[in-house]
């Protein structure tokens, strides 16, 4: 593949024909990383995807799968983040749901006594990201998973969203 495609480039200089597979490479690089290689463009909101295990099962979010466009209260090592301290469920509850509210491209999809989900999507693509807060009675501490619904980096999207949530909870009480 990749000698058909130099050889379609005879007519230009070689000089430009290098800058010109570079160029075509990154994009393809691009796209692959964005979305493991398949163009997924507007993928349908407010439903678990199929085979989804969202929501929670014995006080445990589902697990963040290898690729790095997952955070979560609940995993260990690199998708690993401090869960959220909270006092009253339902006053704390009411405020999470104003700050994801209040964010851009969210929409909120569940709302249980002690659970929440739900999901932001990109602007131009339509990519959506599922983001869940389990309150754990037992603990006073929210727990969270925030994962790219497709697709394997995130370029980080996932951590800042927690983070930024975090901050304006914090900042709230």
């Amino acid at each position: 593949m990749l000698k058909e495609l130099i050889s379609s480039f005879r007519g230009f200089p070689m000089k430009n024909r290098f800058r010109l597979l570079v160029v075509v490479m990154m994009v393809l690089v691009v796209f692959l990383l964005i979305n493991q290689g398949g163009l997924v463009m507007g993928q349908e909101k407010t439903s678990a995807p199929k085979g989804s295990t969202l929501g929670v099962t014995d006080g445990q979010l589902a697990p963040c799968k290898d690729s790095p466009n997952c955070v979560s209260s609940q995993a260990e090592g690199k998708h690993y983040l401090e869960p959220f301290d909270y006092q009253n469920l339902a006053e704390d509850q009411q405020k999470l749901i104003e700050i994801i509210d209040a964010m851009s491209n969210s929409e909120l999809v569940v709302q249980e006594e002690d659970y929440i989900r739900a999901e932001f999507s990109t602007k131009f693509f339509g990519f959506v990201d599922d983001v869940e807060f389990y309150f754990s009675q037992s603990d006073k501490k929210i727990h969270f998973r925030s994962a790219a619904r497709s697709g394997y980096w995130d370029l980080g999207v996932n951590k800042r969203r927690i983070e930024e949530i975090r901050e304006k909870f914090v900042a709230s009480n």
